[in-house]
């Protein structure tokens, strides 16, 4: 199976993680570790791009768990977009689509998060 590749990007306040591949049992470590890296040096706005995430298993979907919730605890936000119909259709499955802040794409997340600074 094909490895996960993690580009991240800053904008401003905000860290934008681009992924493609697979996260499987392999590649999970690596990007849990650079997630709680980021939370640990107070990155409290962070989008995760999942258009070029092909496939996600279950420690995937755990870890994503996990740093979702570590975030709510700090009330930070964390987005995820551009969600492959494969993606989608497993978070639903598991019925958790819906404890995530999802979004069509990278843009529609930051004028969201705009939207919540403004305010």
């Amino acid at each position: 199976m094909k490895s996960m590749l993690i580009v991240m990007e800053k904008r401003k306040n905000i860290l934008i993680i681009f992924l493609t591949g697979a996260m499987w049992h392999v590649s999970v470590p690596e990007f849990e570790e650079i997630m709680i890296k980021m939370i640990n040096e107070e990155a409290n706005k962070i989008i995760i791009d999942l258009k070029k995430l092909e496939y996600i298993s279950s420690a995937g979907i755990s870890v994503l768990i996990s740093i979702n919730n570590i975030f709510k605890e700090k009330k930070g936000e964390l987005f995820l977009t551009g969600l492959s119909a494969f993606v989608k259709q497993t978070l639903e499955l598991s019925q958790l689509l819906y404890k995530f802040n999802i979004s069509e794409s990278v843009e529609e997340a930051l004028g969201r998060i705009k939207k919540c600074d403004a305010l």
